[in-house]
């Protein structure tokens, strides 16, 4: 069974939180949103089945920050975060991760056990690891070895981008690919407003989509959705994105929709289609050539010429007979 990173928004109605907290959120942030509190014993509760657990926050820069948050996975692994100095905000930072859980249904307790007067810390997405096939959306970061990239990609990686990483490439005709199972996918990246990228999107090789970074408010922006599938037939597909001019192309992350409960990509991939099998009858039909209609012609010739000879032979005996008559009769 496979495994695969799930991410879920910090506004996820899984998430249940109690005493007081406050939203807010930017676009640096996933879904453009984070949740924060100023009350100590504020607490916020996450049910998951999987293996293990990162929560990943918004930190605000403060100088002498009083600010401390604990972790809880049913009530016996614990832990703590005590936010740092920081002279700027920092983002997509992992606070606290699980060790290694047993594979099944576990409960994570976020307690705010300090805080001050203004929020420090944002909560913004949790991470799991899970062997579910259908919790979801599954989470791909641009490090993820599935991913395959054509040689001239490099690696980069800044505060506003997911898990500090990102790849990149500026040769047109690069490109990268990735395989998976589900029926949806998105592509998120980084725009440099200095040189917009163009690229051309396809799945399953077929029809491709061309993407055109829009013009950036900003010198760079980041977290910008660059695809979306929409809905796709259930089942494995291959999504293939190539730079088409030579602006740097950015990939911070994927996210997939994984199929619905209890399809089976086995049964469906292992049934032929109607076109593909007419295809294959029909490539059959004209290289072997049946010698049935030689046989049957040459039975008919055999035939034809017997009944002419027939009819010649009893044409000449009854002319013989009339002629010898007419002699007769001479006489």
């Amino acid at each position: 069974m496979s495994s695969n990173v799930v991410i879920v928004d910090d506004r996820n109605p899984l998430i249940t939180y109690s005493g007081s907290w406050a939203q807010a959120g930017g676009s640096i942030e996933f879904d453009s949103t984070t949740t924060c509190s100023t009350k100590e014993g504020s607490s916020a509760s996450f049910t998951f089945t999987g293996t293990s657990v990162t929560v990943y926050s918004t930190l605000a820069a403060q100088k002498t920050p009083n600010v401390t948050m604990s972790f809880a996975v049913d009530t016996t692994t614990t832990g703590t975060f005590t936010v740092p100095s920081l002279t700027s905000d920092v983002h997509h930072q992992s606070i606290w991760a699980s060790p290694i859980l047993e594979n099944g249904t576990h409960t994570l307790v976020i307690t705010q056990t300090e805080a001050q007067s203004a929020c420090v810390v944002y909560l913004d997405y949790i991470l799991y690891q899970t062997t579910s096939d259908t919790a979801g959306p599954y989470f791909i970061d641009d490090t993820d070895p599935r991913i395959t990239y054509t040689p001239s990609w490099t690696s980069a990686g800044l505060d506003y981008d997911f898990l500090h990483s990102t790849h990149g490439s500026v040769g047109e005709g690069d490109s990268f690919s990735f395989t998976f199972e589900g029926r949806a996918i998105s592509f998120f990246g980084d725009i440099n407003n200095g040189g917009l990228p163009s690229a051309s999107i396809s799945i399953d090789k077929g029809p491709a989509v061309l993407y055109a970074a829009p013009v950036q408010p900003t010198t760079v922006t980041s977290n910008n959705l660059m695809f979306n599938s929409g809905d796709i037939a259930e089942g494995n597909h291959t999504l293939v994105v190539t730079l088409q001019n030579a602006n740097t192309l950015w990939l911070d992350y994927l996210l997939v929709t994984p199929n619905s409960p209890g399809f089976s990509s086995s049964s469906a991939s292992s049934a032929p289609s109607s076109s593909s099998t007419s295809k294959s009858l029909g490539s059959n039909s004209t290289k072997k050539h049946s010698p049935t209609g030689a046989i049957v012609g040459a039975v008919l010739g055999v035939f034809a010429l017997a009944a002419i000879a027939a009819v010649l032979f009893f044409f000449c005996r009854r002319r013989r007979r009339q002629t010898h008559e007419n002699l007769e009769n001479l006489d």
